[in-house]
């Protein structure tokens, strides 16, 4: 374990340095266009080892994020809290395969249009609206509406849409580099490069 601890505080030095050695010398990495995926785009995954790799993002908007969800092969593997951080490792990943990497940002509770009416009720309650209580209709949906009514209920709520609706995941597929023929049976991956036959 303490090997592996090592190679991975090899591989946090690495990426600093890399970083520093743009801030010294001035070269800029321009960040990636948010018309794909916003507030985070992947922008590099890379393996570390046979079963370990990194990943690499930019942070176009952290203003709503409550916490980030890294999903490999559509299994969550990862949650991150930090908003500062831009970088992680993911362990127990075969980097012999191809993956599908996708990064999702995850709201704080009550934005968007389509959040739980408690937790807005709640935050209206702790911030000291009770004008907006008394007004707001936050459980009865007991009335019996008319099909127009509904309509237009659907109507206004799809046009109230905030930011936080319009947000999109980060997707990334990562494809192991290998000499190989077919699936990737040797050890070139991370440790011994150039080793397949």
């Amino acid at each position: 374990m303490q090997m592996k601890d090592f190679l991975l505080d090899i591989s946090a030095i690495t990426a600093t340095k890399r970083r520093m050695d743009n801030l010294l010398h001035g070269t800029k990495q321009y960040p990636p266009p948010a018309t794909r995926s916003f507030p985070i785009t992947i922008v590099n995954v890379a393996p570390i080892s046979g079963n370990c790799m990194s990943i690499e993002w930019y942070q176009h908007d952290d203003s709503y994020v409550s916490h980030y969800e890294i999903y490999v092969d559509e299994v969550r593997v990862k949650r991150i809290f930090d908003s500062q951080i831009k970088a992680t490792v993911v362990l127990d990943v075969d980097m012999k395969r191809t993956h599908k990497i996708r990064m999702k940002a995850v709201p704080r509770k009550c934005l968007g249009s389509k959040a739980n009416r408690v937790d807005k009720l709640v935050r209206d309650v702790c911030c000291g609206k009770l004008s907006k209580i008394l007004e707001a209709d936050y459980f009865c949906d007991c009335a019996k509406k008319t099909e127009m009514e509904k309509v237009k209920e659907r109507y206004a709520e799809n046009t109230c849409q905030v930011l936080v609706d319009f947000w999109k995941d980060s997707e990334f597929l990562y494809v192991p580099v290998c000499s190989c023929v077919g699936d990737c049976t040797c050890d070139c991956i991370g440790d011994k490069p150039n080793a397949c036959p």
